[in-house]
This record gives C-alpha cells, structure tokens and sequence, in this order.
C-alpha cells in the first residue's frame, strides 16, 4: 500500500504491478459499462421514467388521463374498471437492499480508482481531488435520491438522474486517465523508491 502515498508515481510499479492494475482498471470499466446498462433498463433517463420506477406518491395518485373519446376506447364500448390499486414501482425493500450494497461498494471503488489516479501526473494536482469529491457525491445522490422519489414525489427524479451522472462522469475520467497513464508507463524507465521521493 505504500505505492498509493502521495509521493510515488506509476513508472516505479514493478512491470508486473502495472498489468494488474490495468486489469483491475478493464474489469472497473466493465462494470461501469453495466451500471449504465442496467440503469437504462431499469429506472431510465427521464424524470418520468425515474419517478414511474421508485413508485413516486404523486404519479401513484394522480387521476388516469382523460380518454379522448369521452369515456369509449376508440371502438364503442366503455373501458375495463380498474382491477387493481395504481403500481408503486421498484418495491421499497429492493431500494434498501440496493442501497446497503452500493453503500459499501461503490465509495471503495471511488476510493481505489481516486488512489491510482493520485499516482498520475494529473491526479498530484491540486484540483484533482474534486474530481473525486464529485464522484463521491454522486455516489451518496444515486444511493438517497431514490428513497426521495419513493417517500416525497417526482420532484427528486431529475436529482437522482443527475447525481447518477456525477458517478459515472467522475469515475469514467479518472479510470481513462488512469489506464492511459499506466500504458504510457511502460515506455517510461522505471524509477526507484528513492528517485521517486525527490
């Protein structure tokens, strides 16, 4: 753990190191690549469609849209009655158990990547450390906001989408940054432990 202090740097990784850390890098991206995917899937990219998936109160209570045809569904005859109350969405328990994963994973995974990207020429600059801070915060948005549209309306939809973005658009700079430098490491000599800290 040593190589993730402040003052050393990616070329003095042994060869072998590198690789596995550009592994970890490939195998960190997938899984973002799945995140997207799943949340196209599920929850979606609108404020509807955000809102209709965490069972927001407020779209559960409003009345059905008015039939054009005054109350006929097109052919002459009245519209089945509804059989059952309005859909809640993702069920409350799902968010929970969602929620206690993601809660543990995704800041280790941001934690990980941010100590690589420390490690790279831009990740020792003073501003670096937003990038990570906002990753961070879309990671605490993407696990709360859901709880928001659940308990409190559609309103929190577009927040939740938002702090999604944060999450992906943090962490994918810093794995492509880190997986850049890594490449660029093996045509770098490598430095010792000593040369490093000068």
């Amino acid at each position: 753990m040593r190589f993730f202090a402040s003052s050393h740097r990616l070329v003095q990784l042994a060869p072998r190191t590198r690789w596995l850390l550009l592994g970890l890098l490939a195998f960190l991206a997938l899984q973002l690549c799945s995140g997207i995917a799943m949340h196209h899937a599920g929850p979606g990219w609108s404020g509807a469609s955000v809102a209709a998936h965490y069972g927001a109160p407020d779209l559960a209570a409003a009345s059905p849209a008015t039939d054009p045809f005054g109350g006929l569904n097109g052919f002459g005859s009245a519209p089945p009655p509804p059989s059952a109350p309005p859909d809640r969405g993702f069920a409350a328990s799902s968010i929970v158990e969602t929620a206690h994963i993601h809660l543990a994973i995704m800041p280790l995974v941001v934690f990980t990547v941010a100590h690589v990207f420390a490690m790279t020429g831009l990740g020792r600059r003073r501003f670096s450390g937003l990038i990570a801070g906002v990753a961070y915060l879309g990671v605490l948005g993407d696990v709360g906001f859901p709880f928001l549209v659940r308990e409190f309306g559609a309103l929190w939809a577009w927040p939740k989408l938002l702090a999604f973005w944060l999450l992906v658009g943090g962490l994918a700079f810093m794995l492509a940054w880190c997986a850049g430098a890594v490449l660029a490491s093996f045509r770098s000599p490598r430095r010792s432990d000593r040369d490093g800290a000068q």
